[in-house]
């Protein structure tokens, strides 16, 4: 548009100079022509005055509207490429609004990963440490029953002497209430008697461990 303006005054700045130069050189001539006395000479350069004029005022009209052509057709271009770099930019706001939206979804996914990490990591621990816990105490009671079963094995080989020096002397020796259930507890003495003791420690371990995994 600023390209179509210059132009335009230029154009007007030429056509007003061949006017006023066809003007001055048709009045010098007028002059002329009343001094002379040739009134049809006159005549006939007025007639080539006006057609000149006609002819550069048409000729002017003809490359205003060139002029206003190129114009329309260099806005109608820009309007053009207006809008085409508008939806280009619509196009970029769109991707960047998605590539913001996946880049939120993947912080979101990768903050439920971290919680997840951190509250299988504090699981784990609390495994560590209940597996500890619980291995203490079947030390404890692996040791409580051992203990256990030294002692009734202890008592049962006295009773088993009593009955046997009571033998040898040929009487009978009558075991205690508790005694009786002594033996009845460790079924009999010796090895036999240990291996049962044992056996009911391994079944309080094992108590102990289904105990830990409910």
């Amino acid at each position: 548009m600023q390209n179509f303006k210059n132009s335009k005054r230029l154009r007007n700045v030429t056509w007003a100079a061949q006017l006023d130069a066809a003007f001055r050189q048709g009045q010098h001539t007028g002059i002329q022509l009343i001094l002379s006395g040739e009134e049809s000479q006159r005549g006939q350069r007025l007639q080539a005055y006006f057609g000149y004029l006609n002819t550069a005022r048409q000729q002017t009209i003809e490359e205003l509207k060139q002029t206003k052509a190129e114009a329309a057709q260099q806005k109608t271009e820009l309007e053009s490429k207006q809008s085409e770099q508008q939806t280009l930019l619509y196009d970029q706001q769109a991707q960047q609004a998605k590539l913001e939206s996946a880049r939120n979804e993947r912080k979101k996914t990768l903050a439920g990963l971290e919680s997840s990490i951190q509250q299988d990591q504090q699981k784990l621990s609390e495994m560590r440490q209940n597996q500890a816990r619980l291995q203490s105490q079947i030390a404890r009671a692996e040791a409580a029953a051992k203990a256990r079963a030294e002692r009734e094995a202890r008592e049962a080989e006295q009773v088993r002497n009593k009955q046997q020096e009571a033998s040898n002397k040929g009487t009978t020796y009558k075991p205690t209430e508790s005694e009786r259930s002594l033996m009845s507890r460790t079924g009999g003495l010796g090895v036999t008697a240990r291996a049962g003791i044992l056996a009911g420690s391994r079944f309080v371990t094992a108590s102990l461990w289904r105990t830990a995994a409910r």
